[in-house]
């Protein structure tokens, strides 16, 4: 089926003859833009329900992998240049199917790059580069269902068909600041995160409180959070379903050593203890056996990346750079100094080796309001 508008033809592609038609129209772009619509309510992994192509303008391709499997298509993704939006979880779902992109352009990290917020939603980039407003009104639909409605057809296919002349326009105001070369860094960064990095969070290094845990806690929370993944993941559910963060603190605080222990704390699932009982008090009797394989932050590493996160707000907001794409981890600069700014963020080397050694400082106005980096007297 193909929708026709006045500038557009949006194509669905739910049959294997329409599949080597998108195949052939991908092999050709030298530029696509990627999204996606999936499920990831009550899953470990988001199941994808559409991809959206456009392959060029007025050119959008509605890939249904309910219907066909995409990954003939997907897997031809390789020397294009890929623009997506907060493209993480796009980038991780066509990887599965095959594709392999080696060139990306991300619209949110190349505003954040232009003094917009980062990150900002799609829907305002559209309205503040092209002012075209978007329906947002279909964006918690049930993408599953089929046949597709008309109005999700055209709200899947407009974010794909939009984010062309939006990095086309991107991209001019980059290059007449001298920054082109700075995003397609970040989409490599984006596209090694997505791709290639550990998915699971450390709550070793976020969580502030485990600078005050003893070390046994600190090997039993690690512990417990890997045997949380392993079974989330097994059950296809998300790890925060199985166990929560709280009952992760409380285990690793309490560390039982009975079932009956085990159940003192009421808000644990009686489900889960009858199933996994053994399970838990094994990994933590384990892991109070093996040395500690990760230190958290101290509280002073903690304030001083704090102070850093302030830094790259007075140092990047006047040079309308996002401080979050500045100092996306500030304790890694906390741990290795100026050298972990590489690429386009060694250019701000100087200014931070002065605050690193003292030669500038971070001041505060009399009523505390304003923050400003200033050459020590």
């Amino acid at each position: 089926m193909a929708e026709q508008t006045k500038n557009e033809a949006i194509c669905l592609v739910n049959t294997p003859e329409r599949l080597i038609e998108l195949t052939e129209a991908i092999r050709q772009a030298p530029r696509i833009a990627v999204d996606t619509e999936f499920h990831a309510e009550r899953r470990y992994q988001p199941q994808l329900m559409l991809v959206q192509i456009a392959t060029g303008p007025g050119a959008v391709w509605l890939l249904d992998p309910l219907a066909v499997d995409p990954t003939p298509a997907l897997s031809v993704i390789s020397n294009q240049e890929l623009i997506v939006h907060s493209g993480t979880h796009d980038l991780r779902l066509i990887a599965a199917l095959g594709a392999r992109p080696t060139r990306i352009f991300d619209t949110q990290q190349a505003a954040g790059l232009l003094g917009l917020r980062y990150p900002e939603r799609l829907s305002t980039l559209i309205a503040h580069f092209l002012d075209v407003p978007m329906d947002k009104g279909s964006t918690l639909s049930d993408w599953s269902a089929r046949p597709l409605t008309s109005r999700q057809i055209r709200y899947a296919a407009a974010d794909a068909l939009l984010l062309l002349p939006l990095a086309e326009r991107l991209m001019t105001h980059l290059s007449q600041r001298d920054r082109l070369g700075w995003a397609w860094e970040l989409g490599e960064e984006l596209r090694t995160n997505a791709l290639e990095a550990d998915r699971r969070p450390n709550l070793i290094d976020s969580w502030e409180i485990c600078s005050r845990l003893d070390d046994d806690a600190l090997k039993v929370l690690d512990a417990l959070q890997t045997w949380r993944f392993e079974q989330a993941e097994r059950r296809d559910k998300p790890p925060y379903y199985l166990l929560p963060d709280s009952m992760l603190l409380d285990l690793a605080r309490r560390r039982p050593t009975s079932i009956r222990a085990l159940s003192e704390n009421r808000r644990l699932n009686t489900g889960l203890v009858k199933r996994h009982g053994r399970d838990i008090l094994g990994c933590i009797q384990n892991a109070q056996r093996a040395p500690l394989a990760r230190f958290p932050p101290t509280l002073p590493e903690r304030q001083k990346g704090r102070v850093l996160s302030m830094w790259a707000e007075l140092v990047g907001e006047p040079r309308d750079i996002s401080p979050k794409l500045l100092l996306p981890e500030p304790l890694n600069v906390v741990r290795e100094g100026t050298a972990a700014l590489t690429g386009w963020r060694s250019t701000f080397h100087d200014s931070l080796k002065n605050l690193l050694t003292g030669q500038e400082v971070i001041t505060f106005s009399n009523n505390g309001e304003k923050v400003h980096l200033k050459k020590r007297d």
